[in-house]
């Protein structure tokens, strides 16, 4: 049934944050807050990522793709937690942060098919309408 459905809300888990679609929902979909005590955590970096600027081309679907890249190659980095930067809530409706084998070269915004290469499959993190933002659990992130 639909997400915000009875079923779906009572729907029981045995991992994560939440017990249940509903506890979820209140704090990931409906708080426009977003709480995410590991960010402010001594030594945690950040790395914000934002397209070039780019047209808007005439048609009713467009994915655009950026592939960028680590400044440090010696250091290991951990996703911990995700949040938009939206500087046009009006056609902006999802982000798929994708990780790539290390051989995919850095590039430009570009029109694409919603998979930036095809060597970068591993999706890392979304964010889709109604989201804050992702954090992951306290004993958890992804090696990038």
């Amino acid at each position: 049934g639909p997400i915000d459905s009875d079923t779906c809300k009572t729907k029981s888990y045995s991992y994560g944050l939440f017990h249940n679609q509903g506890e979820w929902m209140e704090q990931a979909c409906m708080s426009q807050d977003f709480n995410c005590s590991a960010i402010h955590q001594q030594g945690v970096q950040t790395m914000p990522l934002k397209l070039d600027l780019t047209p808007v081309p005439a048609k009713e679907t467009t994915y655009m793709c950026q592939i960028f890249d680590f400044p440090d190659h010696d250091n290991d980095y951990h996703l911990i937690a995700s949040t938009p930067i939206k500087d046009n809530v009006n056609i902006l409706h999802h982000m798929v942060i994708f990780g790539c084998e290390d051989d995919v070269e850095p590039r430009s915004a570009y029109e694409c098919d919603m998979l930036p290469d095809r060597r970068c499959k591993l999706i890392l993190t979304v964010w889709t309408l109604g989201l804050n933002g992702d954090c992951f659990h306290s004993n958890a992130g992804i090696r990038i």
